[in-house]
């Protein structure tokens, strides 16, 4: 048998939080139940958020495996109406940033780099091309960038 992935510890750690509660699954099978339940989430901060809910509701029973089930859908559904309404990347998870690279002399060694704005990565890159400074190669380049809405919000 395989060993448990940081997820699944996660998981039944987070479960654990809901163990003082009558109900609570004491058999094997029951616990795989929840513990899947509960991996619908998605990710630890998801299932953090699915315990934090049901510990905020006072509950005097445990939940069925269904209802932590349905909360983590709820919550998943929420972020992903928050992602697909992001004013800066449209829903599609991905921002272009411009970066300024400067290489050691002139190999492809990266020395340094810094991202700059946008309206300015055009006339930077054309007064590189015209008149190099100094011993060290520079470029403009674009890169893709993970959105913060593709971050999951620990609050959220």
């Amino acid at each position: 048998m395989s060993q448990p992935t940081d997820f699944e510890k996660h998981i039944k750690r987070q479960l654990l939080r809901l163990s003082h509660l009558l109900g609570y699954p004491t058999e094997s099978i029951a616990l795989r139940d929840y513990i899947a339940a509960l991996s619908t989430a998605g990710n630890e901060q998801a299932t953090t958020r699915v315990i934090d809910r049901l510990v905020g509701e006072e509950l005097e029973r445990c939940p069925p495996a269904a209802t932590i089930r349905r909360i983590a859908y709820e919550l998943r559904e929420g972020q992903q109406e928050r992602q697909n309404s992001c004013h800066f990347c449209g829903g599609n998870g991905t921002i272009t940033v411009w970066k300024l690279v400067t290489y050691v002399g002139k190999s492809f060694k990266i020395k340094h780099t810094e991202i700059i704005q946008a309206d300015t990565a055009r006339s930077l890159a054309e007064r590189i091309a015209e008149t190099p400074l100094g011993d060290d190669q520079q470029q403009v380049l674009s890169a893709a960038m993970e959105c913060s809405c593709r971050k999951t919000m620990v609050g959220a």
